[in-house]
């Protein structure tokens, strides 16, 4: 889970990693890098409105991994 600023900008992340069967688990250091790095692209994220202000917002984006493969991606 993270936070997009009022312009759009991800940050303050927070990982956490489990298995299948949601039990925490360890992930390659190499594979959550690579992970958080294409989360962080901006260009994922849009400025959210309420009324006439930009304002800052959560997001959880979970990455279902199977056989070294992302097979969903679920906000």
């Amino acid at each position: 889970r993270f936070i997009v600023n009022c312009k759009g900008e991800p940050g303050w992340f927070n990982i956490y990693q489990t298995n299948l069967n949601y039990e925490e688990t360890a992930l390659s250091e190499s594979l959550v890098n690579d992970l958080l790095d294409f989360t962080k692209n901006p260009d994922y994220w849009d400025v959210r409105i309420i009324g006439t202000e930009a304002v800052d917002y959560y997001m959880y984006v979970t990455y279902r991994i199977e056989n070294g493969k992302i097979t969903e991606i679920l906000p």
